[in-house]
């Protein structure tokens, strides 16, 4: 009897995590219609909040010394912005409904490329600046969670593949706009053009995102392969609900750390030039745009939890090698093999998330989104005070065991989601 229920437990756990032929044959039909507009203008927002994720930090120098700001008021133009995108994540995970995709993503790209052409134009005030690159981060964060949230309720079971591909394109703009921002400084001081161009480029999107045959074929039904239990439609009183949430905490917390400390320790530490160190952190964010292609075409058809944890566990590995090696070569090798493992750990846990969750997705990755925006903020702040207090070559190690704690934090959730809550009769 025991081995009866043990086995229709595991029967009915990788139906959650596993992608069939049935399924397969109902992806393709959904992108071989019109679903692959809707992918195509996903792709195109998610570039344009890539590129606004990272667009402010190579504008610090220029900015600050067009209106001639303290050391202290350097970082308020980034604070803004995050301020504001942070903001938006946690609104969409109580505003979002699936009948507010077209209005929402509509407007907020809309005003996304108003505010950042309005920057280009009234760049003389600093206060209306500040104003501007708070509603920038805002807009982009509307449009970055509901894109998310969008893309997970209409590919149901292969969410986890097209999750990792549309956050791709979120690190395909993170790099090109440091390159933009390089290209026009080096031939004009007007760093504004900056914003003026970016704008442009999301000027179309208001349009596509208010077609509304664009939402004709998405697919907002309750998920079949998920228990039709009511009590999922509240995630927060559900014990399985706070590892996923504390996992993206920690998750971006490492990503954010790692790519922010490790320039400084190989130039203090290990001896390398500053381009020697950026070069090396290029490696590791082009290692998660590769990671996401490969591996969200592998793991979308396996046991989403369980790759978690490979992830995890290979992360924690390559993170203590890339600060234990001394040979520079070998080092870089390193630092691409743990972008290659954490890559795909945000969007499946996004897609795994929904899965569990399928009546509550807006509300889930709104509050995923804004757990890591947290980590992001934290964890790279609090090695500053444990490097002055220990040192910086053995503060590094803190994210190493993050990557540790990460692993732990995953491997409960794994035996919890099939011990003790979704696979309840």
């Amino acid at each position: 009897m025991a081995g009866r229920t043990k086995s229709k437990r595991v029967e009915k756990f990788r139906s959650e995590n596993v992608v069939d032929k049935e399924d397969n044959l109902e992806v393709s039909k959904n992108f071989s219609s019109e679903n692959w507009q809707l992918i195509i203008i996903s792709y195109w927002g998610m570039f344009n909040a890539g590129m606004v994720i990272s667009f402010l930090g190579p504008l610090l120098v220029p900015i600050s010394n067009s209106f001639q700001l303290k050391l202290a008021q350097v970082g308020f133009p980034v604070a803004l912005n995050f301020t504001g995108f942070f903001l938006a994540t946690f609104a969409i995970a109580f505003f979002w409904r699936t009948y507010r995709a077209r209005p929402l993503l509509t407007f907020s790209s809309l005003f996304l490329s108003l505010s950042l052409v309005g920057i280009a134009l009234l760049h003389d005030s600093l206060i209306v600046l500040f104003i501007l690159l708070f509603f920038v981060g805002f807009n982009a964060g509307i449009m970055h969670t509901g894109l998310d949230s969008l893309i997970s309720e209409t590919f149901k079971r292969a969410r986890a593949k097209y999750l990792n591909i549309l956050h791709i394109f979120v690190g395909l703009g993170c790099l090109a706009s440091p390159l933009l921002v390089g290209i026009i400084l080096t031939y004009s001081e007007k760093w504004y053009l900056v914003c003026f161009l970016m704008g442009l480029f999301s000027i179309p999107l208001p349009i596509f995102f208010w077609n509304k045959r664009l939402y004709r074929k998405a697919i907002f039904s309750k998920n079949r392969e998920v228990i039709d239990n009511p009590g999922l439609n509240k995630p927060v009183n559900w014990r399985v609900f706070w590892p996923i949430v504390f996992s993206i905490f920690l998750y971006v917390g490492i990503e954010s750390s790692f790519a922010s400390w490790t320039p400084l320790f190989l130039v203090k530490v290990r001896g390398v030039t500053t381009a020697i160190a950026s070069y090396n952190i290029s490696i590791f964010w082009l290692a998660i745009i590769v990671g996401r292609w490969f591996f969200g075409k592998l793991f979308y058809k396996t046991n989403l939890s369980r790759s978690l944890i490979i992830g995890a566990v290979g992360g924690a590995l390559f993170i203590a090698l890339s600060f234990l090696s001394k040979e520079k070569s070998i080092i870089l090798l390193f630092i691409a093999c743990s972008g290659l493992f954490l890559s795909y750990i945000y969007p499946n846990m996004l897609a795994l998330a929904g899965n569990i969750f399928p009546n509550s997705i807006g509300f889930v990755t709104g509050i995923l989104t804004t757990s890591g925006f947290v980590g992001s903020t934290l964890f790279p702040w609090l090695i500053g005070p444990i490097s002055q207090a220990i040192g910086l070559t053995k503060s590094v190690f803190l994210i190493s065991l993050l990557s540790i704690g990460l692993t732990g934090v995953l491997l409960y959730f794994h035996y919890f989601l099939m011990r003790r809550c979704v696979l309840e009769d």
